[in-house]
């Protein structure tokens, strides 16, 4: 059966995570000064996906994918 993704709330699109690079924080990790604005997400700590990553876009999931008890990372 198929359910509207929990995570983009059936859009599929245009949606937001924690930013892989920096885990949020908004600084690099790679760099040796501990105050380097992350490459990734300029220092928000948030990524602008074009597709949803729980559902592939498509706004829906199976049934049994839409656990909201297991922590995958995305907010």
């Amino acid at each position: 059966m198929k359910c509207i993704c929990s995570f983009c709330h059936g859009r599929g699109s245009d949606v937001e995570i924690t930013c892989r690079n920096c885990s949020g924080t908004g600084y690099d990790p790679e760099e040796d000064n501990v105050w380097a604005q992350c490459h990734t997400c300029y220092g928000d700590g948030f990524e602008e996906l074009d597709e949803c990553p729980k559902c592939n876009g498509e706004g829906y999931t199976d049934d049994d994918d839409d656990d909201d008890d297991d922590d995958d990372g995305f907010y």
